[in-house]
């Protein structure tokens, strides 16, 4: 018997300097356990907007099943502005 591991939660897009990025940790703990041949599936609700479908369109070309992929009319697919100041990088360096 195989099992199915189900991720309850976001996919979103991390507004970054360089462009969006596709993400939510449900969404990337789903895409890696699938990349490792264990079945898995995302169950998230996606905005009837233009990030929407493009999550969708990349989630599919992931080879993940969008089955459980909701639609929502009024609210847009979640987004996160990422920014960097010099505080926060000079911060990051080791």
């Amino acid at each position: 018997m195989s099992s199915t591991i189900v991720s309850f939660g976001e996919a979103l897009w991390d507004l970054l300097p360089t462009g969006p990025v596709l993400g939510g940790a449900p969404l990337n703990f789903a895409y890696r356990l699938n990349s490792l041949g264990l079945r898995s599936i995302i169950v998230s609700r996606l905005g009837k907007d233009e990030f929407g479908q493009k999550a969708r369109k990349q989630i599919v070309s992931l080879g993940m099943d969008d089955t459980y992929l909701q639609w929502d009319d009024t609210y847009p697919t979640g987004t996160v502005e990422v920014y960097f100041d010099k505080e926060s990088v000079k911060n990051s360096e080791p």
